[in-house]
């Protein structure tokens, strides 16, 4: 019928012994060090927060009041640019439903990159707030936080204010007046 027939292994590179003309790199310098680890914790709390948003918003109702976690995560990031990605994460996480459901809505001939201009429009329309709202001093992040949860909630960016950390009160107190 057919027969396998399996090669010798070769090793094409060696393993555990360097070449002779291998030098070590220049070993990297403190403000490269510090560099690094800026980003690494920006690229952290951003892939935390479309965790977060995607987590949050999965269709169960028991699961929204982690979207309670995302209004800290943009306001810990210590530059304008950080939490605007922390926050178009969390949207983006969030919303990436509205992709599939674009051929519900237009119909099956609705284009793909129609669906996800949508998706893409909508996460960057509702993280200008938290942009806007970002301040270098801690302390006014107190009152700059709110009222970016507060634009993103009412009209006209709250139009579309789909994923607000608010809507997790009325699963963590139902029932109040």
């Amino acid at each position: 019928m057919g027969c396998l027939r399996l090669q010798r292994t070769q090793l094409r590179q060696p393993i555990l012994r360097p070449c002779a003309d291998f030098h070590d790199p220049i070993p990297p310098s403190p403000r490269m060090y510090a560099l690094f680890v800026r980003h690494w914790r920006t690229c952290t709390t951003v892939a935390l927060a479309g965790a977060v948003g995607n987590f949050a918003w999965c269709g169960h109702a028991s699961m929204i009041p982690l979207s309670l976690a995302f209004p800290p995560l943009a306001l810990i990031q210590s530059r304008r640019a950080a939490a605007y990605a922390v926050a178009f994460a969390y949207y983006a996480g969030a919303s990436w439903p509205l992709i599939p459901g674009t051929h519900v809505f237009f119909g099956a001939y609705a284009p793909a990159v129609l669906a996800i201009l949508l998706w893409l429009a909508s996460s960057v329309i509702l993280a200008v707030p938290w942009a806007l709202a970002w301040n270098r001093s801690r302390t006014s992040r107190l009152w700059s936080g709110p009222l970016a949860l507060i634009t993103s909630a009412v009209p006209p960016i709250g139009i579309i204010g789909w994923a607000s950390p608010l809507t997790s009160a009325g699963v963590l107190f139902p029932g109040t007046k």
